[in-house]
């Protein structure tokens, strides 16, 4: 993880709150972002990369931009103190998040929790890459982004987040129909939100909420045949995950 920043005493600061959420991390802080194609060339490429946006020596965005090239395979944060309501879709080309000060810790855990979900989607070093430089990434809204919060917790807060499903009717039809599928394997069928998150679990249930925003993103910026070809793949993956664990630890009394 590279972190780049000119303010010195905000480098510690930010520095300090990574490794309190995760304190087995690898941390390199460049306060100095002239450095930072030599830092990557020493250390190889970072899982994640967080730049200020307002440097003297060079923007935020023009660090992230040159990330893009050699490190597609890293995810880019910019933080900045930009308060304006469309800045966040204005960079969303160069950043995956945009973090506002000050930001909070939850906003720190899901740039982490991010980076640490990608190795488990199964994709390629090839596929990634070509995700990292694409010139227009998908920004999922305020409201999926609180109910992934909320499975994300340990334990996970699987009633509020069925409450959060419940208000988008297509995206709470989909898991119930995702749910009662044979290729789960259960004999009875489940009629509301919250069964069918109980039943799936907290990984499947975001797998499933992911998939279905994407698409609806995705609909507006790549083929149908792209789309449907990497929807199909991850929902494959996830689940044959909720399969082996529904077979290994038993089902549910959903």
């Amino acid at each position: 993880m590279i972190l780049i920043d000119d303010d010195a005493l905000l480098l510690k600061a930010l520095s300090r709150a990574i490794l309190h959420i995760d304190f087995e991390c690898e941390l390199k802080a460049v306060n100095n972002p002239l450095e930072f194609a030599a830092c990557v060339e020493e250390l190889g490429e970072p899982d994640i990369i967080f730049s200020d946006l307002v440097m003297p020596e060079c923007s935020g965005l023009e660090v992230l931009e040159q990330a893009r090239i050699i490190c597609p395979t890293a995810l880019r944060c910019l933080l900045s103190g930009e308060v304006a309501t469309d800045f966040s879709m204005q960079v969303d080309n160069l950043a995956h998040f945009y973090l506002a000060k000050p930001f909070t810790k939850a906003q720190l855990v899901d740039v982490i929790n991010a980076s640490k979900l990608l190795p488990l989607l199964g994709l390629t070093l090839e596929e990634r890459s070509e995700l990292g430089q694409l010139t227009k990434l998908p920004v999922l809204p305020e409201t999926l982004i609180d109910t992934l919060r909320l499975l994300r917790l340990s334990p996970p807060l699987l009633e509020q987040a069925a409450d959060l499903i419940s208000l988008n009717p297509p995206l709470a039809a989909k898991l119930i129909q995702i749910s009662n599928s044979a290729m789960l394997g259960f004999a009875s069928p489940v009629h509301s939100v919250q069964q069918a998150v109980f039943r799936l679990g907290s990984e499947f249930t975001e797998a499933i909420l992911t998939c279905f925003e994407i698409e609806k993103i995705g609909n507006q910026r790549i083929s149908p045949k792209q789309l449907f070809e990497i929807n199909n793949k991850a929902m494959k993956n996830s689940i044959s995950e909720v399969s082996w664990a529904s077979s290994r630890f038993g089902k549910t009394r959903y």
